[in-house]
Protein backbone atom coordinates (compact mmCIF):
# COMPACT_ATOMS: atom_id res chain seq x y z
CA UNK A 1 0.00 0.00 0.00
CA UNK A 2 1.30 3.48 -0.79
CA UNK A 3 0.74 6.67 1.22
CA UNK A 4 -2.90 5.98 2.12
CA UNK A 5 -3.91 3.62 4.90
CA UNK A 6 -4.66 -0.04 4.37
CA UNK A 7 -7.75 0.15 6.62
CA UNK A 8 -9.43 3.55 7.10
CA UNK A 9 -12.09 3.72 9.77
CA UNK A 10 -13.70 7.00 8.79
CA UNK A 11 -16.40 8.38 11.09
CA UNK A 12 -17.59 4.93 12.14
CA UNK A 13 -19.10 4.06 15.50
CA UNK A 14 -19.27 0.81 17.46
CA UNK A 15 -16.69 -1.13 15.42
CA UNK A 16 -14.75 -4.14 16.78
CA UNK A 17 -11.77 -5.90 15.18
CA UNK A 18 -11.09 -9.07 17.22
CA UNK A 19 -8.47 -11.68 16.37
CA UNK A 20 -9.61 -14.01 19.15
CA UNK A 21 -7.50 -15.62 21.83
CA UNK A 22 -4.94 -16.89 19.30
CA UNK A 23 -4.58 -13.51 17.54
CA UNK A 24 -5.79 -14.96 14.24
CA UNK A 25 -6.26 -11.53 12.62
CA UNK A 26 -3.04 -10.16 11.11
CA UNK A 27 -3.13 -6.72 9.48
CA UNK A 28 0.04 -5.83 7.57
CA UNK A 29 0.88 -2.77 5.50
CA UNK A 30 4.33 -2.93 3.95
CA UNK A 31 6.29 -2.27 0.78
CA UNK A 32 9.36 -4.39 0.27
CA UNK A 33 11.79 -5.67 2.83
CA UNK A 34 13.08 -2.32 4.12
CA UNK A 35 11.30 0.67 5.69
CA UNK A 36 9.79 3.15 3.24
CA UNK A 37 8.37 6.67 3.68
CA UNK A 38 5.69 5.91 1.08
CA UNK A 39 3.92 3.28 3.20
CA UNK A 40 0.66 4.38 4.81
CA UNK A 41 -0.73 3.24 8.15
CA UNK A 42 -2.00 -0.29 8.59
CA UNK A 43 -5.03 1.23 10.39
CA UNK A 44 -6.13 4.87 10.46
CA UNK A 45 -8.99 6.17 12.59
CA UNK A 46 -10.39 9.52 11.43
CA UNK A 47 -13.47 11.61 10.79
CA UNK A 48 -15.04 11.34 14.23
CA UNK A 49 -14.73 7.63 15.03
CA UNK A 50 -16.19 6.62 18.37
CA UNK A 51 -16.36 3.39 20.35
CA UNK A 52 -13.86 1.50 18.19
CA UNK A 53 -12.02 -1.53 19.60
CA UNK A 54 -8.96 -3.27 18.19
CA UNK A 55 -8.19 -6.38 20.22
CA UNK A 56 -6.15 -9.54 19.93
CA UNK A 57 -4.71 -8.57 16.53
CA UNK A 58 -1.22 -8.61 15.05
CA UNK A 59 -0.73 -5.23 13.39
CA UNK A 60 2.39 -4.65 11.29
CA UNK A 61 3.85 -1.78 9.28
CA UNK A 62 7.10 -0.37 7.94
CA UNK A 63 6.59 3.34 7.24
CA UNK A 64 9.84 5.19 7.95
CA UNK A 65 8.01 8.56 7.94
CA UNK A 66 8.16 10.04 11.47
CA UNK A 67 4.79 11.72 10.79
CA UNK A 68 3.02 8.38 10.32
CA UNK A 69 2.57 5.23 12.35
CA UNK A 70 1.47 1.63 12.03
CA UNK A 71 -1.75 2.85 13.69
CA UNK A 72 -2.69 6.50 13.11
CA UNK A 73 -5.25 8.52 15.03
CA UNK A 74 -6.08 11.06 12.33
CA UNK A 75 -8.18 14.18 11.96
CA UNK A 76 -11.69 14.56 13.36
CA UNK A 77 -13.07 14.16 16.88
CA UNK A 78 -12.07 10.55 17.44
CA UNK A 79 -12.83 9.25 20.93
CA UNK A 80 -13.32 6.13 23.02
CA UNK A 81 -10.82 4.10 21.00
CA UNK A 82 -9.56 0.96 22.78
CA UNK A 83 -6.54 -1.18 21.90
CA UNK A 84 -6.14 -4.35 23.98
CA UNK A 85 -4.25 -7.60 23.59
CA UNK A 86 -2.59 -6.58 20.33
CA UNK A 87 0.93 -7.16 19.09
CA UNK A 88 2.09 -4.07 17.18
CA UNK A 89 5.37 -4.73 15.42
CA UNK A 90 7.45 -4.33 12.24
CA UNK A 91 6.23 -5.78 8.96
CA UNK A 92 6.85 -9.52 8.74
CA UNK A 93 8.25 -9.34 12.31
CA UNK A 94 11.58 -8.35 10.74
CA UNK A 95 14.13 -6.33 12.71
CA UNK A 96 15.28 -4.89 9.35
CA UNK A 97 11.82 -3.51 8.54
CA UNK A 98 11.17 -1.12 11.44
CA UNK A 99 8.38 1.46 11.29
CA UNK A 100 9.22 4.92 12.61
CA UNK A 101 6.27 4.84 15.05
CA UNK A 102 3.92 2.13 16.22
CA UNK A 103 1.13 4.60 17.20
CA UNK A 104 0.89 8.19 15.97
CA UNK A 105 -1.36 11.23 16.44
CA UNK A 106 -0.95 14.84 15.34
CA UNK A 107 -4.49 15.98 16.15
CA UNK A 108 -5.57 17.51 19.46
CA UNK A 109 -9.15 16.39 18.75
CA UNK A 110 -8.31 12.75 19.55
CA UNK A 111 -9.53 12.07 23.11
CA UNK A 112 -10.23 9.19 25.47
CA UNK A 113 -7.81 6.70 23.94
CA UNK A 114 -7.34 3.47 25.90
CA UNK A 115 -4.07 1.75 25.04
CA UNK A 116 -4.31 -1.28 27.33
CA UNK A 117 -6.55 -1.37 30.41
CA UNK A 118 -6.35 -1.84 34.17
CA UNK A 119 -6.34 -5.61 33.53
CA UNK A 120 -2.79 -6.82 32.81
CA UNK A 121 -4.21 -9.62 30.64
CA UNK A 122 -5.36 -6.94 28.17
CA UNK A 123 -1.87 -5.54 27.62
CA UNK A 124 -0.52 -4.71 24.17
CA UNK A 125 2.96 -5.73 23.09
CA UNK A 126 4.47 -2.77 21.18
CA UNK A 127 7.97 -3.37 19.89
CA UNK A 128 10.75 -2.60 17.46
CA UNK A 129 10.40 0.91 16.03
CA UNK A 130 12.97 3.53 15.03
CA UNK A 131 11.39 6.71 16.49
CA UNK A 132 8.69 5.98 19.09
CA UNK A 133 6.35 3.30 20.34
CA UNK A 134 3.74 6.00 20.92
CA UNK A 135 4.29 9.36 19.23
CA UNK A 136 1.42 11.69 20.06
CA UNK A 137 2.77 15.04 18.81
CA UNK A 138 -0.70 16.48 19.34
CA UNK A 139 -3.45 14.75 21.31
CA UNK A 140 -6.53 15.73 23.30
CA UNK A 141 -7.33 14.80 26.87
CA UNK A 142 -7.66 11.52 28.76
CA UNK A 143 -5.15 9.20 27.11
CA UNK A 144 -4.74 5.98 29.09
CA UNK A 145 -1.62 3.87 28.48
CA UNK A 146 -1.79 1.02 30.98
CA UNK A 147 -0.24 -2.43 31.40
CA UNK A 148 1.57 -2.53 28.05
CA UNK A 149 4.94 -4.05 27.23
CA UNK A 150 7.27 -1.88 25.13
CA UNK A 151 10.59 -3.31 23.99
CA UNK A 152 13.36 -3.19 21.40
CA UNK A 153 15.10 -6.30 20.09
CA UNK A 154 17.42 -4.37 17.76
CA UNK A 155 19.74 -1.39 18.29
CA UNK A 156 18.50 1.93 16.91
CA UNK A 157 19.41 5.59 17.25
CA UNK A 158 17.70 8.06 19.62
CA UNK A 159 14.10 7.07 20.30
CA UNK A 160 11.22 7.26 22.79
CA UNK A 161 8.97 4.54 24.03
CA UNK A 162 6.07 6.88 24.92
CA UNK A 163 5.95 10.54 23.84
CA UNK A 164 2.76 12.50 24.60
CA UNK A 165 3.23 16.19 23.80
CA UNK A 166 -0.12 17.74 24.74
CA UNK A 167 -3.46 17.24 26.45
CA UNK A 168 -4.45 16.80 30.10
CA UNK A 169 -5.70 14.08 32.40
CA UNK A 170 -3.53 11.28 31.01
CA UNK A 171 -2.97 8.01 32.90
CA UNK A 172 0.32 6.29 32.08
CA UNK A 173 0.73 3.38 34.50
CA UNK A 174 2.01 -0.16 34.99
CA UNK A 175 3.78 -0.38 31.62
CA UNK A 176 7.03 -2.29 31.18
CA UNK A 177 9.85 -0.93 29.04
CA UNK A 178 12.81 -3.13 28.17
CA UNK A 179 15.26 -4.20 25.55
CA UNK A 180 16.71 -7.56 24.67
CA UNK A 181 20.01 -8.13 26.49
CA UNK A 182 23.18 -7.24 24.63
CA UNK A 183 21.50 -4.69 22.36
CA UNK A 184 23.24 -1.33 22.14
CA UNK A 185 21.69 1.92 20.95
CA UNK A 186 23.30 5.14 19.77
CA UNK A 187 21.83 8.45 20.91
CA UNK A 188 19.37 9.34 23.65
CA UNK A 189 16.70 6.91 24.85
CA UNK A 190 13.56 8.28 26.48
CA UNK A 191 11.24 5.97 28.36
CA UNK A 192 8.18 8.19 28.89
CA UNK A 193 7.89 11.88 27.98
CA UNK A 194 4.76 13.89 28.72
Amino acid sequence: NTTTSLIRINGAANVIFDGGGSRNLRIIDSIGLTPSPTVGAAIELLGGCTNVTLRNCIIEGNSSDIFKGTIVFGTGNNSNITLTGNRIRPANASIFNLPANALYSASSSNTRLFIGTSNAADSNMIHDFSNAGISFLAIGDSVNVRNNHFFQSVGVTSHSYVNISSGNGHNISNNSISQVGGISHSGILTGISI
